[in-house]
Parts: C-alpha cells; structure tokens; sequence
C-alpha cells in the first residue's frame, strides 16, 4: 500500500469520525482523546501504541523513499 493511500484512509477515519472537515485539527484531536479514553476503558496501552505508530510511520516513509 502506497502511502498516498494511507493518508487517504486516515483523511477518511477523520471526516467520518467528525462528520465535517472544517476544522481537522480539532478534529484529530477529538479522535485521538476519545481514542485514548477507549484505550484506558478497554485497559490497552495508548501510549504504547503511539510510540509503536511513529515507528511504522518512519518505517513506510523511508520505504517508499527508498522504492523511487
């Protein structure tokens, strides 16, 4: 997966997480705290994930790096 397709999922969780993209910003903060509730509610490691998305975020960008 290419990741001009990633973005686009992620743009999609946001607009319909929303339901409006006026203000994405807020908008990702919104997702990203009721996120972190879920995670503490469901007893899962929020933190733990984020360090670990930064990782496959490094990752996939210098793959597709790489690939050009």
């Amino acid at each position: 997966m290419k990741n001009s397709e990633r973005s686009a999922r992620g743009e999609s969780v946001v607009i319909g997480y929303a339901g409006e993209a006026d203000d994405n910003e807020a908008n990702i903060n919104d997702l990203l705290t009721d996120l972190r509730h879920w995670c503490h509610a469901s007893e899962l490691d929020f933190d733990k994930a984020v360090k670990a998305s930064q990782y496959h975020f490094a990752a996939e960008m210098l793959e597709e790096e790489n690939a050009e």
